[in-house]
């Protein structure tokens, strides 16, 4: 087991990641339920420090719906991720970096 499956797995049973998150702070974290506030909500996601723990975590709800780690998620299900992301010409959407999509594939 390599040292990032390690840090994935005391995720799973420490939740301290969340005190890094970039939604902590957020003004209104309604926005994060609602698709119409899709967009900032996925901008506040796109600056967050924890975007790897906090789709780990999501991941492994089977009854999560709203919006987390720059996805939208309906009851614990996410759309497909494409087989390459942001390369393969899409903005937007379901482009997240790399080491997310491995990490859920798996």
């Amino acid at each position: 087991m390599d040292c990032e499956q390690v840090r994935l797995d005391e995720t799973r049973t420490s939740h301290t990641w969340m005190e890094d998150a970039a939604c902590r702070h957020v003004v209104d974290p309604g926005i994060f339920d609602d698709v119409a506030t899709e967009k900032t909500a996925k901008a506040v996601c796109r600056t967050c420090p924890v975007l790897a723990d906090c789709f780990s975590y999501i991941h492994g709800l089977a009854d999560f719906t709203g919006i987390a780690a720059g996805t939208v998620w309906r009851n614990g299900h996410h759309p497909p991720v494409p087989s390459t992301p942001c390369e393969s010409g899409r903005s937007g959407g379901n482009c997240r970096p790399s080491s997310l999509i491995s990490r859920a594939r798996r």
